[in-house]
C-alpha cells in the first residue's frame, strides 16, 4: 500500500492529467461551456456521502426544531393537548434518529426508521391541525379574537413544521439516501440525454475540489480481457499500484482521508464490443468494490440496453437513476445553447420536451448555424418545420460523406426517413427491424457501408437503436430501431400519411376506410392525434382533424391534445369557424365554467381543466403577430366583462399559474431575463406587453408583482411603444391594472431616458390625458406614476410643447362625497352567521368589513383588522380632516367596494373563502391575497386620493412650517420600485473579483478554542491590521478603497442552528468615510485618533432606486444632507466634511417580485456630482464618462462576510488631489461573543476597538486602538 502522501487520487497533478484525460476521450459529448446545473446532481451528494450531504440533513434537522419550537406548548382545550402530547412524543424518536447522522462515516443510515418516525409525525399535525380549526371556527363564533390568532400561528407554524416532515420524508425514500447506505449507481438515458456531460461535470467538479474520483469509458474495454489490467492501464498509475487490489485499496483510503467516498465511473457500457464483455466481468467487479466502504461505483448504461448487459440478480444490486436532460431548464438551456453558437434568440420561450436533449440541441444549434441568417427562430412556424429542419440539416452532412445527391427523390429524407415511416405504418408500429433497415438502405444506395451508415445515423440522432426483446422478456431476439423522440416519430408518421393521401388525391378518411391498421394504431397512440391535430389544419386549410375523426368522439383526451395543438400549429392554419368556436367559449361560456365547476364544493376552489389549458395556450401564442390568437384575441374578450366579473375567471386563473411553471410564468421569467430581446420586433413585443398588462388584474401578489418588473425588463428600450400600450388600458375599468402600467412607464424611462424623442411622446400622451383637464384619476399611485414620468422629461430640459406644469404637481382635484356612510348602512353589507340561509363562503364579504376596521372602532365590537389599523388608518392619519373620523373614511371604503368597485360575494365568495382557509401567512405582507383584498387595496389608494386633495398634512409638533403633500413617500403608500430589476449579485461578480484579497488580507481564523473565552476577547495582536481591510486589491490587481463597510468574522455556526442560536465568537470592524479639505488634514487626524465612534448611523430613505439623487421624492425626504457638516456620528468635529456614501433600502414589504428588503450602498450626491459619475445600469454599478466602472458595492443579495462599497483608488486620488481635497476614515469594531443564552451573569465583555486613518499622498495613514469593557 502506497503512503497517503503518494495516493495519486488525491494528488493534484495526477488528477489534472486524469481530467484531461477524461475530457479528450469525452471529446463533443462533453461540453463545459454548455454546462446546465441540474437537480440529478444531488445524488451524487448522497452516494459521496460529502459533506453537502450531511450539512443539509443537520440544516433541515435544525429548521424541524425550531418549528416545533414555536408552537404553543399548552392548550386549556383537552383534544388539543393530549394531541400536541402525541406530536411531541413521535418527534422525540424522529430528533433522536437524526441527531446521530453528523459528520463522515459509513455507517447505514436508519432511513426505513425515519420516514415511519415522519409519517407519524405528520399524520399527527394533520390532527392537531383539523382540530384547531374546528375551535377557531367556534371562536370565530363567540369573538375571541386573540386566541384565534393564537390558533392561525400554530397552524400556521405547524405546516411549516409538516414541509420539514414532508422533506425527510421525502428523502428517506430518494435515491439519494438510499445510495448513501448502498453506494452503487445504474444512470440509465435516452442516447444524447448527457450521460456523459454528466459523469465528466461530476469529475471536473470533484477534481476541482480535490475529492477523488475517476472515470473511463466502455469503449476503453472493447476487444479487453482483463478489466482490472486495462483500467489500470488507462488511469497511467504510479508503477505501484499494479494489482486491482493495490488500485481499490488506494482509492479507499483516499475516499477516509478525504471523508467522502471516492467515486469510481464507468460510462456509457452499452459501447463496449462485445457487451457481452460485462456479462462475464460486472458481478465480479461489484463483489471486489464491495468490500472497500469508501469506494461508490456509478455505471452508466443507454436506456433500452439494460438486460443486454446486466443479470436480472445483478440488475437488482444497483438503484437505478434515469437522467432526464434538461427537464424543467429547456429554456435555460436554448439560451445558454443558443448564445454558443451566436445564434438569434427565439422570439417566443420554446419549451418543447425535445430540447430536454442536449445532443438534439447541439446538433440543431449547428444546423441553424450553417443556414448562416440573422433571423430569429420562431419556433411558431409549425412544429414540424424544427423536426424537418432538423433532418435536413444533418442528413446534408451525412450525404456528403456517403456522396448522396441532396436532391429531393434522392436524399436522405426521401430515400430514407419517409420509406421508414412507411414501413411504421404498414406494419402498426413505431420501430422497424434492423433487417428491414439495412433492406431499404441496401436498396436506395446499393453503393454506400450499410452498417458504417446506420451507425452515423444513430450518433446524428436520427434513428435510435433499441433491443427486440422475447414475448416473456427473457432474451434479446434483435434490433429495432426508431425515431429518437416521440413526437419526432409521430409527426414524421403523421407526415407520411398525409403526403401519400395528398399525392393520391385522397380524403384522410378513406385512408381510414382502406386500411384499419392506421386507424388501429390510432387508437392506442396518442402521440399520433396530437400531430394530426397539428397537421391536418395545416394541409387543408384550419379544417380540424376531430372534425373527420368519429373513432375520437368518446375519448376523454380529444379536447387536451385539440388545445395543445393550437401552440404548435401554424399561424395560417387556423379557420373562421376554429377561431369563431373559442370566441364563443370566452364571451358565453368561460366565466360560468368556472362558477358551476366550483357549486359542490365549500372548502375548496377548483379550476376546470379545459378553461386552464385553453387560457394557458391562449397566453402561449400571445406574442405572434401573425396568429389570429394572439394578445389581440385575448385582449377583445377581456375588455368584454366588468372588473368583478373577469377577477372571477381571469384572475383566478393567473393565481392558479403562481408556482405552477405553465405559461404565465415562463412568459415572466423570460421577460424579466437579461436575454437580448433586440432582435425581437415591435410588433411582438407590444402583443407581449399587451398579454402581460393582463397578469396585472390578480390579487396573487407574486404573479402582479413579477408582471410588473417585467414587462419594465421588456419595455426599457422600447419606451416608443408605451403610449400605444397605455392607450390600450386606456379605458379599462381595473385599476388595478392601469396603475401598474403607469408604474411600468415610470420605471422604464427612470431606467431609459436616453431616447429623448419617445419620451417626448410619452410625456404629451401622459398630459393630454390623465393631468390636461385638471382633474387626473383619483389614484394616489398612479398620478404618482404619471408625474414622475413628466418629471424626469423636465430634468432632462426635453422641450414639452403645450404643457401647464402647475397642473402635474399635487394637490389635484377630486370630488368629496356631501354624506359620509354611517355604522348602520355598513352593517347592512353584512351577513348573518346565525341565520337558516347563511352560506360558508359569506364569509368572505364579512372578511372584508373586519379587515377594513382601524383601532377603537365603534362598528366590530372594538376589533380592528390588520389592514384597517395598520395600512389605512396609520396612511390616512397623516392628514387633518377635521370632524372626518378615520372609522368614516373606513365606511366610505367598504361602500367604495360593494357599491362601486362592484365586489359580489357569488361572484368572488368561494374563492375568497378557500383562500382564507388554506392559506395562512400571518401578518407578513409578503404575500398572495384575497380578490376581496384587491378591492380593499383600490379603495384605499382611491380614498387617499381623495383625501390628500381635500386636506392638509397635520403639522406635527416637530414641524417648524407646515408641511405640504407632495408625493406618496411621506406618508409611505408606495408599494413598489419599477426601477429595480436586479434578482441577484451576479453582474457584481461579472465586473469584477476578490477572491485572493478575501483569503488573505480579507481573512482572520484565529478563533484560538484553545483560549478561554475572557483570555481571547483581551487578545489584541491577532486583530486583522485596518491598513490592509481599507484599501483592496480585485483579482487583476486593480487597487479599490473602501468608502464605507462592515467586515466580520465569525465561527462556523454548526449547520442544525441558525446563526447566534449558540454562543459563538465574533469580530467585526465598521468603517465609514469623509471627504476633508486637505488643508485641514492634520486637524481632523489628531482629534479623530483619540475618539471613540459608537453610536448610529444616519437614516435612510425610501425614494426609488432610478430616483437617486434627483427627483422630487429625494429631495423632499433627503434635503441638503450632503452639504458640508461638522457632525460625524453624533460627534461635533472640529473642521466640516462631506459623508461620502448613501444607502438605498427598499423596504416595499408588499413587494413580492423579491424575497424581502433590498439594500444597496450608494456614492453619495456630492460625490456622484463632482466626480460625474453615471448610474448606468441602476444595479449600484457606477461609471464615469469614459465608461469605466468606478464604484462598486461588493454585494447587494448575498450574505458576505464583507459588505462594502469601494471606489476605484486611481480615479479618487486624482480628483481629490486636482480639487485639493482628501479623505478621512473612521473604524469602529468589537470582539464579541455573542447568542445563545448569555446573560449578565455570564457575559464576559468585548473589545472596543476604535480607530482614524487619512489619506496623505496616496497613502494611507494612521492608527487603532483597543479597550476592553465589561
Amino acid at each position: 500500500m502506497l503512503k497517503m502522501s503518494s495516493n495519486p487520487f488525491i494528488n493534484k497533478e495526477w488528477a489534472k492529467e486524469h481530467l484531461d484525460n477524461v475530457r479528450k476521450n469525452a471529446g463533443p459529448r462533453y461540453i463545459p461551456e454548455l454546462n446546465i446545473e441540474l437537480p440529478i446532481l444531488e445524488i451524487f451528494d448522497g452516494i459521496s456521502r460529502t459533506s453537502e450531504f450531511y450539512h443539509s440533513i443537520r440544516k433541515h434537522y435544525g429548521q424541524l426544531i425550531k418549528a416545533l419550537k414555536n408552537l404553543s406548548s399548552s392548550y386549556d382545550i383537552e383534544e388539543l393537548q393530549k394531541l400536541y402530547k402525541e406530536l411531541q412524543e413521535e418527534i422525540k424518536q424522529l430528533f433522536s434518529t437524526l441527531q446521530n447522522i453528523g459528520d463522515y462515516n459509513t455507517n447505514p443510515i436508519p432511513w426505513n426508521d425515519i420516514k415511519q418516525h415522519a409519517q407519524k409525525t405528520k399524520e399527527i399535525t394533520w390532527k392537531l391541525i383539523n382540530e384547531l380549526r374546528r375551535n377557531k371556527d367556534t371562536l370565530a363564533k363567540e369573538k375571541r379574537k386573540s386566541q384565534r390568532e393564537r390558533f392561525d400561528w400554530d397552524i400556521h407554524h405547524l405546516y411549516k413544521l409538516q414541509q420539514k416532515l414532508y422533506y425527510f420524508e421525502d428523502l428517506a425514500s430518494s435515491n439519494k439516501a438510499k445510495l448513501s447506505n448502498h453506494p452503487f449507481l445504474l444512470l440509465t438515458g435516452e442516447a444524447g440525454i448527457g450521460k456523459t456531460h454528466l459523469l465528466c461535470d461530476i469529475i471536473e467538479k470533484r477534481i476541482n475540489s480535490n475529492l477523488p474520483a475517476i472515470l473511463v469509458f466502455g469503449e476503453d474495454f472493447s476487444g479487453a480481457k482483463d478489466f482490472w489490467q486495462r483500467i489500470i492501464e488507462r488511469l497511467k498509475l504510479p508503477e505501484g499500484i499494479d494489482s486491482k487490489e493495490k488500485l481499490l485499496g488506494t482509492l479507499n483510503q483516499a475516499g477516509e482521508k478525504s471523508k467522502c467516498r471516492s467515486l469510481f465511473i464507468i460510462d456509457a457500457l452499452n459501447e463496449t464490443d462485445p457487451v457481452s464483455f460485462w456479462q462475464t466481468h460486472l458481478k465480479e467487479i461489484y463483489e471486489e468494490i464491495k468490500r472497500y466502504p469508501n469506494i461508490a461505483l456509478v455505471i452508466s448504461i443507454r436506456s433500452g440496453f439494460e438486460d443486454e448487459i446486466l443479470t436480472k440478480e445483478l440488475k437488482e444490486e444497483f438503484i437505478q437513476e434515469k437522467h432526464t436532460g434538461f427537464a424543467f431548464k429547456e429554456w435555460e438551456a436554448v439560451t445558454k445553447f443558443f448564445n454558443a453558437y451566436s445564434l438569434p434568440l427565439p422570439e417566443v420561450p420554446l419549451l418543447m420536451p425535445e430540447f430536454q436533449n442536449p445532443l438534439f440541441l447541439l446538433l440543431l444549434c449547428k444546423a441553424l448555424k450553417k443556414r448562416r441568417s440573422n433571423r430569429a427562430y420562431k419556433g411558431h412556424e409549425g412544429f414540424t418545420y424544427i423536426f424537418e429542419y432538423f433532418v435536413d440539416n444533418v442528413a446534408r452532412t451525412i450525404e456528403d460523406q456517403y456522396g448522396i445527391s441532396h436532391a429531393p427523390k434522392k436524399n436522405i429524407w426521401d430515400t430514407v426517413i419517409e420509406k421508414i415511416a412507411e414501413d411504421m405504418v404498414n406494419n402498426n408500429t413505431d420501430r422497424i427491424p434492423e433487417k428491414k433497415l439495412k433492406k431499404i438502405i441496401k436498396t436506395q444506395h446499393p453503393q454506400i457501408d450499410t452498417d458504417e451508415f446506420i451507425k452515423d445515423l444513430d450518433r446524428n440522432l436520427l434513428l435510435v437503436k433499441v433491443p427486440r426483446y422475447a414475448k416473456d422478456f427473457s432474451r434479446i431476439e434483435g434490433y429495432d430501431y426508431r425515431f429518437p423522440f416521440q413526437k419526432f416519430s409521430d409527426h414524421l408518421i403523421v407526415r407520411y400519411l398525409l403526403k401519400k393521401c395528398k399525392n393520391e388525391n385522397k380524403e384522410l378518411q378513406q385512408l381510414f376506410k382502406e386500411n384499419h391498421k392506421i386507424t388501429e394504431l390510432l387508437k392506442w397512440n396518442y402521440g399520433l392525434i396530437e400531430a394530426l391535430f397539428i397537421q391536418y389544419p395545416e394541409w387543408y386549410k384550419g379544417k380540424e382533424f376531430f372534425e373527420i375523426a368519429d373513432f375520437l368522439k368518446d375519448s376523454p383526451q380529444m379536447w387536451e391534445l385539440w388545445i395543445n395543438s393550437l401552440i404548435w400549429r401554424k399561424p395560417t392554419a387556423f379557420s373562421e369557424a376554429t377561431v369563431e368556436k373559442i370566441s364563443h367559449f370566452l364571451r358565453e361560456k368561460v366565466l360560468r365554467s368556472v362558477l358551476e365547476y366550483n357549486l359542490e364544493y365549500n372548502d375548496y376552489f377548483f379550476y376546470p381543466e379545459f378553461t386552464y389549458k385553453l387560457l394557458d395556450a391562449l397566453s402561449s401564442v400571445s406574442s405572434i403577430p401573425e396568429h389570429p390568437l394572439n394578445a389581440d384575441f385575448l385582449h377583445k374578450h377581456l375588455m368584454e366583462y366588468k372588473m368583478s366579473e373577469r377577477d372571477a375567471w381571469w384572475s383566478t386563473f393567473l393565481h392558479y399559474q403562481h408556482e405552477a411553471k405553465d405559461t404565465v410564468e415562463r412568459i415572466i421569467e423570460w421577460a424579466w431575463s437579461e436575454y437580448d430581446k433586440s432582435h425581437i420586433s415591435d410588433n411582438s413585443v407590444l402583443l407581449l406587453a399587451a398579454a402581460m398588462s393582463w397578469f396585472l388584474t390578480t390579487p396573487n401578489r407574486f404573479i402582479r408583482d413579477k408582471s410588473t418588473k417585467a414587462l419594465v425588463a421588456l419595455l426599457q428600450h422600447r419606451v416608443n411603444l408605451l403610449p400605444e400600450l397605455l392607450e390600450k388600458f386606456k379605458d379599462v375599468d381595473d385599476l388595478y391594472v392601469r396603475e401598474r402600467l403607469f408604474a411600468v412607464a415610470y420605471g422604464c424611462v427612470l431606467r431609459n431616458s436616453d431616447d429623448t424623442e419617445s419620451l417626448k411622446r410619452l410625456v404629451q400622451w401622459i398630459y393630454d390625458n390623465i393631468f390636461k383637464e385638471g382633474k387626473p384619476p383619483v389614484h394616489i399611485l398612479l398620478r404618482d406614476y404619471a408625474r414622475g414620468i413628466i418629471e424626469v422629461a423636465l430634468r432632462k430640459g426635453i422641450e414639452l410643447d403645450s404643457i401647464d406644469e402647475s397642473k402635474i404637481n399635487p394637490p389635484y382635484e377630486s370630488k368629496w362625497p356631501q354624506n359620509m356612510p354611517s355604522d348602520e348602512e355598513i352593517k347592512k353589507y353584512e351577513f348573518d352567521y346565525r341565520s337558516k340561509d347563511f352560506k360558508d363562503y359569506y364569509w368572505s364579504q364579512n372578511t372584508i368589513i373586519s379587515s377594513m376596521q382601524p383601532e377603537y372602532t365603534t362598528l366590530k365590537h372594538n376589533i380592528y383588522g390588520d389592514f384597517g389599523r395598520y395600512v389605512f388608518q396609520s396612511a390616512l392619519s397623516h392628514w387633518d380632516t377635521g370632524n372626518i373620523t378615520i372609522q368614516q373614511l373606513s365606511n366610505l371604503a367598504v361602500k367604495m367596494i360593494f357599491e362601486e368597485l362592484g365586489y359580489n360575494i357569488e361572484l368572488h365568495g368561494k374563492f375568497d373563502r378557500y383562500f382564507t382557509k388554506n392559506y395562512y401567512y400571518g401578518r407578513t405582507e409578503h404575500k398572495t391575497e384575497r380578490i376581496g383584498k384587491k378591492y380593499q387595496w383600490i379603495a384605499f389608494h382611491k380614498i387617499s386620493a381623495m383625501v390628500s386633495d381635500n386636506f392638509p398634512l397635520k403639522k406635527e409638533p416637530w414641524d417648524h412650517i407646515q408641511k405640504h403633500y407632495k408625493g406618496p413617500w411621506h406618508p409611505y403608500i408606495r408599494d413598489i420600485d419599477p426601477s429595480l430589476l436586479i434578482k441577484n449579485d451576479d453582474h457584481l461578480i461579472n465586473s469584477f473579483s476578490i477572491n485572493n484579497w478575501l483569503s488573505s488580507n480579507g481573512n482572520y481564523d484565529a478563533w484560538r478554542t484553545e483560549k478561554e473565552t475572557s483570555e481571547w476577547l483581551k487578545t489584541k495582536d491577532d486583530l486583522p491590521d485596518p491598513l490592509k481591510i481599507l484599501q483592496v486589491k480585485d483579482d487583476n490587481g486593480e487597487e479599490w478603497l473602501v468608502l464605507e463597510g462592515l467586515i466580520s468574522w465569525q465561527e462556523e455556526t454548526p449547520p442544525e442552528f441558525e446563526k447566534y442560536e449558540i454562543p459563538i465568537r465574533e469580530l467585526w470592524y465598521l468603517i465609514k468615510s469623509y471627504i476633508i479639505k486637505k488643508a485641514d488634514l492634520t486637524k481632523i487626524y489628531e482629534w479623530a485618533k483619540d475618539q471613540n465612534f459608537g453610536g448610529g448611523w444616519r437614516p435612510e430613505s425610501h425614494e426609488f432606486l432610478g430616483e437617486y439623487p434627483y427627483s422630487i421624492a429625494f429631495e423632499d425626504l433627503r434635503g441638503d444632507y450632503d452639504i458640508w457638516t461638522k457632525e460625524a456620528r453624533g460627534k461635533e468635529i472640529p473642521v466640516p466634511v462631506i459623508v461620502t456614501d448613501d444607502i438605498y433600502l427598499n423596504e416595499f414589504t408588499t413587494d413580492c417580485s423579491s424575497d424581502g428588503s433590498i439594500s444597496i450602498k450608494l456614492p453619495c450626491k456630492w460625490l456622484v456630482n463632482e466626480m460625474q459619475l453615471i448610474h448606468k445600469f441602476l444595479d449600484g454599478r457606477w461609471y464615469n464618462d469614459k465608461e469605466e466602472l468606478v464604484v462598486i458595492p461588493t454585494n447587494i443579495f448575498a450574505d458576505t462576510s464583507f459588505s462594502a462599497l469601494l471606489i476605484k483608488k486611481q480615479n479618487l486620488c486624482e480628483f481629490l488631489n486636482q480639487n485639493e481635497y482628501t479623505i478621512l476614515w473612521i473604524l469602529l469594531g468589537e470582539k464579541q461573543v455573542l447568542g445563545g443564552n448569555l446573560s449578565h451573569r455570564n457575559y464576559e465583555g468585548y473589545l472596543v476597538i476604535n480607530g482614524a486613518y487619512v489619506l496623505d499622498h496616496n497613502h494611507i495613514v494612521g492608527r487603532f486602538n483597543g479597550e476592553f469593557e465589561k
